[in-house]
């Protein structure tokens, strides 16, 4: 089973929206038009028809979209969309690849098509990270991962009855082997303003390895940085004495090296998830989820 993100944003009619006309008729879809069809058309006739008219100037692109929807995509894969006002679904692929050449779709530019049963989710704190950042690539792909498939399965069924066994044991070590870098710093996040510190915004979005946001403490404005690891590797805290600010670490593993400076705070993995098990009504759904998948993988 393969989890797919389709981006739908093809060129629609004027005052058409194709993510809405696909959710209300049940299907995914893109482009690729050919003329004149008037009747069902075989898989090997499109190809050959469209070859001419994009295999060259769209080359990359066309093969790309039309070998995930044609060929690789299943019945029973599970798909991930999100609607313009930043709704997310989810779901599964109940049909074969079919052309459709009636007016509406035409119009809506959806002509590659298969029947789909979707679910709404939520916004996007309800998504893994991993499928949210898949949406900057290309039209149709596969987000691949097997904490994907766990999560995606239990979004859409509400059990993980349908997942390899072999793949479950692989998270059997508790709910860090299941949260995403992105979860984490969410929740050490989360867990720095419950002790006073608020974010500076901008400063979530800067790229740097040193660090994952500055914040500020809003009683005597003492500024702080925090890094967070999620692999059970160790952080050694003596790399951040050189900080003329209070640090926070988080590292899964807990191993913060032996030399840790007045100025650095090492985080304990016991006490951030006794924290997140403690404060679930403010943590993103998806760690919610992700707690519930946990214990569900636990006591499997």
């Amino acid at each position: 089973m393969t989890v797919w993100r389709i981006n739908i944003c093809p060129n629609s009619k004027e005052g058409l929206d194709p993510r809405e006309f696909c959710i209300k008729n049940n299907i995914l879809g893109i482009g690729w038009q050919i003329e004149e069809v008037n009747k069902p058309i075989e898989w090997k006739e499109y190809l050959d028809r469209a070859k001419a008219i994009y295999g060259k100037e769209y080359s990359r692109g066309w093969n790309t979209a039309m070998h995930a929807i044609g060929n690789r995509m299943k019945i029973n894969d599970l798909c991930w969309t999100r609607d313009k006002y930043g709704n997310y679904y989810i779901g599964r692929v109940t049909g074969n690849w079919e052309y459709r050449y009636s007016r509406e779709y035409v119009e809506a530019d959806i002509v590659n098509v298969r029947t789909c049963d979707w679910k709404k989710v939520g916004k996007v704190d309800h998504v893994p990270g991993k499928v949210v950042n898949s949406f900057r690539g290309r039209t149709l792909q596969a987000v691949s991962g097997d904490s994907i498939e766990i999560y995606s399965n239990y979004t859409y069924y509400g059990n993980l009855e349908k997942i390899d066994q072999n793949k479950i044991y692989k998270f059997n070590e508790g709910l860090y082997s299941l949260l995403s870098a992105d979860d984490l710093e969410d929740i050490v996040g989360i867990y720095l303003q419950s002790i006073g510190y608020v974010f500076i915004p901008s400063s979530c979005k800067i790229n740097t390895s040193e660090y994952e946001y500055v914040m500020k403490n809003k009683v005597d404005g003492t500024k702080a940085i925090a890094q967070v690891k999620r692999k059970s590797v160790p952080l050694n805290a003596a790399d951040y004495s050189r900080h003329k600010c209070k640090v926070f670490l988080f590292a899964v593993g807990g191993q913060y090296g032996d030399d840790i400076s007045e100025n650095v705070e090492c985080l304990d993995p016991n006490k951030i998830r006794d924290f997140i098990l403690k404060n679930l009504k403010t943590m993103p759904d998806k760690v919610n989820d992700w707690v519930e998948i946990s214990e569900k993988i636990l006591n499997s």
